[in-house]
């Protein structure tokens, strides 16, 4: 279990837990400020480019690229969406290999783009896996980390 997916197991429980209700509020409030705080910064510090789109697809799109683990992908997708530079989120989780893709309604199509590179999901929201090992791996981790 991630902390977050703990403590709502653990507040779900009731009153037989081991720790008070004002506790886990605690512990839940300062995890989702260490969460804005993280999602806050991974979106300032993310990469924002144009990206051409081979056929079928055939178009150019705005992309915000930042690095993040996984359970927090949701948070800075749309702080990148927010930010108005980008169409598209791509979230990369180095440690677990996955791309995630995120749009609004009226903004390209996830899905397609995933397809691409072996993924599937919805128009506002898909991914893909990396091999891990693998060149794409590699070039990404060089292009975030340096």
């Amino acid at each position: 279990y991630t902390q977050e997916e703990l403590l709502d197991l653990m507040y779900g429980m009731g009153p037989v837990t081991v720790l008070s209700h004002r506790e886990l509020t605690a512990r839940a409030e300062a995890m989702a400020s260490v969460r804005n705080l993280y999602a806050d910064s991974a979106a300032r510090s993310a990469h924002y480019s144009n990206m051409s789109l081979p056929y079928p697809i055939d178009a150019t799109i705005r992309i915000g690229t930042a690095a993040s683990p996984a359970y927090w992908k949701n948070e800075v997708s749309e702080r990148i969406l927010n930010s108005g530079k980008a169409d598209m989120a791509v979230v990369i989780d180095l440690t677990g290999g996955m791309v995630s893709l995120r749009s609004r309604v009226s903004g390209p199509d996830c899905s397609a783009i995933a397809s691409l590179y072996g993924g599937g999901g919805h128009a506002c929201a898909a991914g893909f896996k990396i091999k891990k090992g693998g060149y794409a791996l590699e070039l990404l981790s060089y292009e975030v980390f340096g």
